[in-house]
């Protein structure tokens, strides 16, 4: 296992800055991860879909001399540059308030979570049912460039007539920067690719990178349609999704510190028939060593994999402290615990491959 390698991939994933998709950082990252798996022999193929974005001038929320910056969320309807006005209604995490909503603009509590997705019934409830504090008036401005913008995905294929395929994929994009949420993800996928190019040859081989992960699975979705080898002819499927191995933190009230061992909010979710194999190679690695039936429970683009028809089929998904925030940087990489996750996956795919031969 090559740690400088490892190491490498992370922190030249984290340089690319803010992901979010078809923009300058996911692009560049795109190229860079297409070109590793080039340079390794596999066919490089591009799928080209449209992706929603939206690059703020101005955005913030504004009440007396109180001025609070907001990160507008695509698909956004810009205020104009004058805003929009209102008496400022504040709901709790359970969508009470108190007075009226009409002409008002409500500002939601959520409960301390990690979140992920606007779509989780504690954050989507409470902004359906729509506290008020003193609905004083308050000034809304968004100004910005919006639309939609060119985004791809790619496949790196080994065929080599073999009628049975292997496929792993991972996303890139993201909000921020996303250094845990995807970098280790990446780091493990490219670390797989260059391993079983020598290391699998009875096997046709498909990488699969997406994008637009952020728009509920946009990308992958879309790979689906286009550039996924046939579910018929696949072995098994490995999606190295959110959370493959981030750093873990103490919680301390106002400044949280970290930690050296890995967050354990992270799922290994795998076909029934393959739980007892995912225990005993992943014993002892937080999280993981308690592997879920994909049938209890799966998340994140492993939904999309299973809905497609590819069984059997593995993913990871997970939040970790800083998931979809800012604050998702270097700090948040764990290098050890990225290294023993890919040690894993290959064991994994490796017997894995060896009962299907």
């Amino acid at each position: 296992m090559n740690t400088a390698s490892i190491e490498a991939d992370l922190l030249r994933y984290v340089g690319y800055g803010e992901k979010r998709a078809g923009g300058p950082g996911d692009t560049a990252c795109g190229e860079w991860l297409a070109g590793e798996l080039a340079g390794l022999g596999y066919a490089v193929e591009r799928q080209t879909f449209s992706a929603p974005f939206f690059d703020a001038q101005q955005a913030d929320l504004e009440m007396g001399d109180v001025r609070t910056p907001l990160y507008p969320q695509p698909i956004v309807s810009p205020t104009g540059p004058e805003g929009v006005t209102g008496p400022l209604v504040r709901m709790d995490s359970a969508g009470r308030f108190a007075g009226s909503l009409d002409g008002a603009i409500a500002v939601v509590d959520l409960a301390h979570a990690r979140w992920s997705s606007l779509l989780s019934p504690g954050a989507r409830d409470p902004i359906r049912r729509a506290f008020a504090m003193e609905r004083r008036e308050a000034r809304l401005t968004i100004q910005g460039d919006g639309g939609r913008r060119s985004a791809f995905n790619f496949v790196g294929r080994m065929e080599r007539g073999k009628g049975r395929w292997l496929a792993i994929s991972t996303p890139r994009s993201g909000w921020f920067v996303c250094a845990a949420e995807r970098g280790p993800g990446v780091a493990v996928w490219l670390d797989l690719a260059r391993w079983a190019r020598d290391a699998l040859p009875d096997y046709d081989l498909a990488f699969i990178c997406n994008t637009g992960h952020e728009y509920e699975y946009l990308g992958a979705a879309e790979a689906m349609k286009e550039i996924a080898p046939p579910p018929a002819a696949t072995r098994f499927w490995l999606h190295l999704g959110a959370n493959v191995a981030a750093r873990d933190w103490h919680e301390a009230p106002g400044k949280p510190s970290p930690l050296p061992s890995v967050d354990s909010q992270r799922f290994l979710s795998i076909s029934p028939d393959l739980l007892p194999l995912a225990r005993e190679v992943f014993a002892g690695q937080a999280g993981y060593e308690a592997p879920v039936s994909s049938q209890v429970l799966a998340a994140g683009e492993l939904v999309e994999v299973i809905k497609a028809g590819y069984s059997p089929a593995a993913g990871v998904f997970g939040i970790h402290r800083y998931h979809h925030v800012a604050e998702d940087d270097a700090r948040c990489l764990n290098l050890e615990a990225t290294v023993a996750a890919a040690e894993g996956f290959r064991r994994l795919v490796s017997q894995v491959a060896a009962a299907s031969a």
